[in-house]
């Protein structure tokens, strides 16, 4: 889950932001849609992992409310940004609030990697 929200990030950031040519852009899209896609497939698995089988159902659910609000947000405050501060045609402002934000999301992922890796070990 990291690896793949980094290096979705870096593809955002490193490959789309500073290069927005036709061979750049079409190897961003598909580093970021690889690994993007191991996000999605891995998200209940982790969760399965975290949390049981048995409570998995309830905990899907409140993942994808919780998604659903991000989205809810996400899509028009990127639209604003768009209006706002890249005159309805530069790209960059929304890109970098989609990066800057994917690498937040990713280092979320450490914290909650390092809890989880302290509970392992406090269990042994």
């Amino acid at each position: 889950m990291v690896m793949c929200t980094f290096v979705s990030s870096l593809s955002i950031l490193v490959l789309w932001l500073p290069f927005q040519v036709g061979g750049t852009l079409i190897a961003s899209a598909i580093v970021y849609g690889l690994f993007c896609g191991g996000f999605i497939g891995l998200l209940p698995v982790v969760m399965a992992d975290l949390w049981g089988v048995q409570r998995i159902s309830t905990i899907i659910g409140l993942l994808y409310m919780a998604n659903f609000a991000g989205t809810m947000v996400g899509a028009p405050s990127s639209g604003a940004i768009l209006d706002n501060i890249g005159n309805g045609t530069n790209y960059k402002p929304t890109i970098i609030f989609s990066g800057v934000f994917m690498l937040c999301s990713s280092m979320f992922f450490v914290v909650l990697r390092a809890m989880v890796s302290k509970k392992v070990i406090e269990r042994i």
